[in-house]
């Protein structure tokens, strides 16, 4: 299994997708987890059983989508400085790159976040994997814009499975 997702644990007492991290401990099985770098250069292994494939986007001092502290995901540090819109396709290009080299015939991918689900639909398109994606309280902005609409009934149609977070 793939899972792709936009915040992960760097250390044992950071707090961003802590969540998946104890739900993947739970599986006790051999899973890749794909996500974007931090500014960080030391990360803990954390996660034992599987690899964890930071991504970098862009220069080191400029991964920062994913927060360290914990203080919200990819939204909301948009929310908190606009700019960083500007990282976004970065991030979504270098997490494709990533997943599509270590995508084999049996991976399922698992996509954490409704942007990122976008690109395991493309790789299901190409390679023809299985895909779910879990979708949490941010990612029901997107349904509302317009322009974005077709994008998210494509992914949710493309999907073998749909979570939510309640």
């Amino acid at each position: 299994m793939i899972i792709i997702t936009s915040g992960f644990p760097s250390t044992n007492s950071s707090k961003p997708g802590i969540v998946i991290l104890r739900t993947i401990r739970e599986m006790n099985s051999d899973i890749d987890v794909v996500v974007p770098a931090t500014k960080r250069k030391i990360n803990e292994n954390v996660f034992p059983k599987g690899r964890i494939h930071w991504v970098r986007y862009m220069p080191r001092i400029l991964c920062l989508l994913q927060s360290t502290e914990g203080d919200g995901g990819i939204p909301v540090r948009i929310k908190q400085n606009p700019l960083l819109l500007l990282l976004v396709p970065f991030v979504m290009v270098a997490l494709f790159i990533r997943t599509f080299r270590l995508i084999r015939n049996n991976s399922i991918i698992h996509a954490q976040w409704l942007p990122i689900a976008f690109i395991a639909a493309i790789i299901k398109v190409i390679k023809h994997n299985p895909f779910l994606v879990t979708i949490r309280g941010a990612d029901q902005v997107l349904w509302k814009i317009k322009l974005l609409k077709p994008i998210v009934n494509w992914i949710f149609q493309s999907s073998d499975a749909v979570g939510t977070v309640s």
